[in-house]
């Protein structure tokens, strides 16, 4: 009887090492991507300070890039089109796809 209590804490045991290190993946893995989006989040900044500090001029050429297309209606509804996407603007301008954005 004695035994079978030994083995089924072993048992247990062995299940919340494995639960254990499933969960210190997963916090590594969230730690990864916290990185990641603070990396991303310092580069967007970095573009916000650099629009802030252009041209008028430069400011219209970098709008003009990325915006193909401006649609407005009634009640003030926009639809944005753009020349990149999410993805796009993330990896750095690798990919050429539109997607419409609607404000």
């Amino acid at each position: 009887m004695l035994a079978g209590l030994v083995e089924d804490s072993e048992a247990r045991i062995k299940s919340l090492k494995e639960r254990c290190d499933e969960a210190q993946r997963e916090v590594e893995s969230s730690e990864n991507l916290i990185k990641d989006l603070n990396v991303q989040y310092d580069e967007i900044i970095s573009w916000s300070s650099l629009y802030d500090s252009a041209s008028i001029e430069a400011k219209k050429m970098i709008v003009n890039s990325i915006i193909k297309r401006v649609d407005v209606y009634r009640n003030y509804d926009l639809n944005i089109e753009l020349n990149m996407n999410i993805r796009q603007f993330f990896l750095g301008m690798e990919e050429t796809e539109n997607i419409p954005i609607t404000a």
